[in-house]
């Protein structure tokens, strides 16, 4: 697969070497033009800044999603002493006991880090296994809460182990991985768009090489027009 970094690069020479030769530069093919494609290689950049963009934010949502889960086994923890000493039945509590641990061994599991990718590269392959695992971790975490609305005798006086603050603390999980979510489709749709502005029908891969041909043609394989191409190789 052709390097996007190495493409845009041979890009910009090749337009530098259209604009030296001057007015002898004169494709019929409008789409060839010296404004054509000044103006195709400030998509190509937009498009670069794009991926950036939507990068970093992905990384910042990922990062804000890890601090939200950072102390959900040991809240649960908690969680369940307080339903111990709140005189809770065997059963619920050995309900919330079984949640508690499943959240500890989550908890072990090694750290999420956003997709790498090459220049090339496409896919994020790790984003369902990530999405599973913080599906089951909200929904372990959810079990538990339902537990405690259950349980009329919780009434703790830290503000952190009140129902009021465990639903919110639910909220607030759910919310961090949609927004995830949301920035990984952003994240994708412009790596998607920046592929299309590189290496589609009208990109900046095959007008490149279109500009090639005509500069070879116009002006000769020998000519000192068509050596500055090797430059841009």
């Amino acid at each position: 697969m052709k390097s996007l970094v190495k493409t845009a690069g041979s890009f910009d020479k090749v337009l530098a070497s259209c604009k030296s030769i001057g007015e002898r530069y004169q494709p019929k093919t409008p789409s060839l033009s010296i404004t054509a494609l000044s103006e195709l290689s400030a998509r190509s950049q937009q498009s670069k800044e794009a991926v950036q963009v939507t990068r970093a934010a992905y990384r910042l949502a990922v990062n804000s999603r890890q601090e939200s889960f950072a102390g959900i086994a040991t809240l649960s923890v908690r969680v369940v002493n307080m339903l111990a000493a709140s005189g809770v039945s065997d059963q619920d509590l050995t309900d919330a006991i079984s949640l508690k641990n499943q959240l500890q061994r989550t908890s072990r599991k090694r750290k999420e880090s956003p997709p790498v990718t090459t220049d090339g590269g496409a896919g994020s392959a790790k984003r369902s296994a990530h999405r599973k695992h913080y599906e089951m971790r909200t929904e372990t975490f959810a079990s538990l809460v339902r537990i405690v609305e259950r349980i009329k005798t919780y009434a703790p006086n830290e503000r952190d182990l009140k129902l009021s603050a465990l639903l919110s603390k639910l909220d607030e999980l759910s919310r961090k991985s949609f927004e995830v979510e949301m920035a990984l489709v952003a994240y994708n749709k412009a790596r998607l768009e920046r592929q299309q502005v590189m290496f589609g029908a009208q990109g900046v891969d095959n007008t490149l090489q279109a500009v090639k041909r005509y500069i070879r043609a116009a002006f000769g394989v020998l000519s000192p027009e068509a050596s500055q191409l090797a430059n841009a190789d």
